[in-house]
């Protein structure tokens, strides 16, 4: 039906400025003086706008890997072990799980999206650094692993060379992340 097609419409169209603001001009604020406290507020408001699409549209999956992955910038920013304040914490854990949650149910169907596997990864590395610095060092280690397995899975079904890049550097940092993991110096590990 009509309203049907242009309700459809309009939700791609708001998928559509939704990855360009938020992923394609939103990190370039990240360098400004304040940039990081605008771009999550610029992240805290899109999900807050697309919230609502969310629930009326609870099956689509393409509009669940854009939350994920605005949830995951999010999470990234909070739980960035050398910008983030420790007492944001609990906000980067919050924003982790609602990112894991909505990729769980994205990712069967959006895995060849790089830019949505990249995210994905990223999170998983994000949730296993929070997860270390709870000394929760068995579930980070898992975290990891995934990542990996996700990049690695991703990056098969990439044909393209700049997704190709993204999730060869995703592999490289879950690889990397794991390797700290099982001997650092500095942070718990493994290891000791």
């Amino acid at each position: 039906t009509r309203a049907r097609d242009d309700a459809r419409a309009q939700l791609e169209r708001v998928k559509r400025i939704t990855g360009e603001l938020v992923f394609r001009y939103g990190d370039t604020v990240t360098h400004l003086p304040g940039g990081l406290k605008a771009q999550e507020a610029l992240l805290r408001d899109t999900a807050a706008a697309l919230e609502p699409a969310l629930r009326g549209a609870p099956d689509d999956v393409d509009l669940a890997a854009t939350m994920a992955s605005v949830h995951g910038r999010l999470a990234e920013i909070l739980g960035n072990t050398t910008l983030a304040a420790p007492e944001r914490a609990a906000d980067a854990r919050a924003a982790v799980a609602q990112a894991l949650e909505l990729a769980e149910r994205a990712w069967p169907h959006c895995r060849a999206d790089w830019r949505f596997a990249s995210w994905h990864v990223r999170v998983l590395i994000v949730h296993s650094q929070l997860l270390r610095a709870e000394q929760r060092l068995a579930q980070a280690a898992a975290a990891l692993h995934k990542a990996a397995e996700r990049a690695a899975a991703a990056l098969a079904l990439q044909q393209g060379a700049e997704g190709r890049m993204y999730l060869g550097v995703g592999v490289a940092n879950a690889h990397l992340n794991l390797a700290q993991l099982h001997d650092h110096a500095n942070l718990p590990s493994l290891h000791e």
